[in-house]
């Protein structure tokens, strides 16, 4: 297994990806070839990471976002879950994303790794993940099974860190979207409409205040650019992610990303009146949940 600070190096002429499968195996860098230079896409570290919200992009698995309360219950259970992290409240994201994994396979433009969750309670799973780069485009394949005895509710995600510039614009189709509620789960949903302030269905500059929101009913699409550079990239994911959770930091904050992440379940679904209706799949001994998210960069020639 590879030490935590070790990174995978993939590389095809157009992109460059760096992946540290001991911490999550996550990426600490998407870079894409332009203008005679590597541009980062993702929010770029220049070593490892010590901790995964260090990282440009990580894998959410077996849950995306807060686990309020610590606990949920499931077919009359109660279970309790501690935070994956000692500063942590509340537990966030799962803990593959704090795990080392395993690489299986490694080529020179992708890379496969695995982890082995089963002794992990009350979610015990195994997880893959397949990173591949096809010419300007990135494809990231997620997979979790279930290996318990007893059924348990899953959802996944990829949480990646975009650059944020002063020009930087995004756009994506959303029905509504969750309002959030401190260290509560959110449980009021605003429908949106074109013109809205909180509506992106037109490439939009990001607003100065604080966007950390779950939004429902998203079509799997969504696009970053950057005029400046020149640079736009397109996010697709599968049927699987219906939800997309928005962090924009407030401009006062003087942060230097955005984050746009496929989830299969909106925040706080554990503690839904119907958590599978809000995304969560229940799973059997030996049976999977999958995502595909692919990132694909287009050019500005001008």
């Amino acid at each position: 297994m590879p030490g935590k600070h070790d990174l995978a190096t993939l590389e095809n002429g157009q992109l460059r990806a760096c992946v540290q499968p001991g911490l999550g195996a996550g990426l600490t860098r998407l870079d894409c070839w332009h203008r005679d230079a590597w541009e980062p896409l993702l929010r770029p570290l220049s070593g490892p990471a010590s901790d995964p919200e260090q990282l440009a992009c990580c894998l959410l698995m077996p849950w995306s976002n807060r686990l309020y309360g610590g606990r949920f219950k499931w077919r009359g259970r109660v279970f309790d879950v501690r935070p994956s992290r000692v500063r942590d409240r509340l537990p966030l994201h799962g803990d593959a994303w704090v795990s080392a994994w395993s690489v299986i396979s490694q080529g020179s433009n992708e890379i496969v790794l695995e982890l082995d969750a089963r002794q992990h309670q009350p979610f015990a799973y195994t997880g893959r993940v397949h990173y591949r780069l096809e010419t300007s485009r990135l494809r990231v394949s997620l997979c979790i099974e279930h290996c318990g005895d007893e059924p348990m509710p899953y959802g996944i995600g990829l949480h990646p860190w975009f650059v944020r510039e002063a020009d930087t614009q995004i756009q994506f189709s959303s029905k509504s979207r969750w309002e959030p509620q401190a260290e509560q789960p959110p449980s009021f949903l605003t429908t949106l409409h074109s013109g809205s302030p909180n509506h992106f269905g037109e490439p939009k500059r990001l607003p100065s205040g604080l966007i950390d929101h779950a939004y429902a009913g998203w079509d799997g699409r969504a696009e970053i650019r950057w005029p400046r550079r020149g640079l736009a990239l397109e996010m697709r994911a599968n049927t699987s992610s219906t939800h997309l959770s928005v962090y924009s930091p407030p401009q006062q904050a003087a942060k230097d990303f955005v984050c746009l992440e496929p989830v299969t379940h909106r925040n706080g679904a554990h503690l839904a009146v119907d958590p599978l209706a809000q995304g969560l799949v229940e799973l059997r001994l030996g049976q999977h949940l999958k995502l595909e998210v692919s990132l694909a960069v287009t050019y500005d020639p001008h």
